[in-house]
């Protein structure tokens, strides 16, 4: 009996020892867990700037290019840029969709023939801005 209690005073002894060790670790990381966390939030605002700066960079160069893109004015390599980018962004994708639609009216649209009198006044007024010598600089 005496060694029956002895043996459940060890195991008490070393499941007390357990308990305090896993005391200490969240102790530990309850210290931890506010920094780490700070920490965690910080890189995650870091991360959503860089990437919008990164989006936002592939925006403007993908706006700058879409009517030579339309025009298919565009080296294959920079075209497939474009391509890849109007897949994955929204906006972008709109823009070009407005750009393409305002394209094709403008195509469609009849072309306007200016009356041959008008021609002959703006020739007839370059004839008279000729022989009247060059026009005064601004400067003078």
């Amino acid at each position: 009996m005496l060694s029956h209690n002895f043996s459940l005073a060890a195991s008490h002894m070393v499941l007390f020892q357990q308990l305090k060790a896993q005391h200490a670790v969240d102790a530990a990381l309850s210290r931890l867990l506010p920094n780490l966390t700070r920490w965690l939030n910080s890189m995650r605002q870091r991360t959503r700037r860089s990437l919008k700066n990164f989006a936002l960079k592939h925006c403007e160069e993908t706006r700058r290019s879409l009517d030579a893109f339309l025009d298919n004015e565009l080296d294959p390599l920079k075209a497939l840029e474009i391509e890849r980018h109007l897949q994955v962004c929204a906006v972008c994708a709109q823009t070009y969709e407005t750009q393409r639609a305002a394209g094709k009216l403008a195509k469609a649209l009849p072309r306007y023939q200016a009356p041959a009198v008008l021609r002959e006044r703006i020739l007839l007024a370059l004839r008279a801005s000729e022989e009247s010598g060059p026009l005064p600089s601004i400067s003078s």
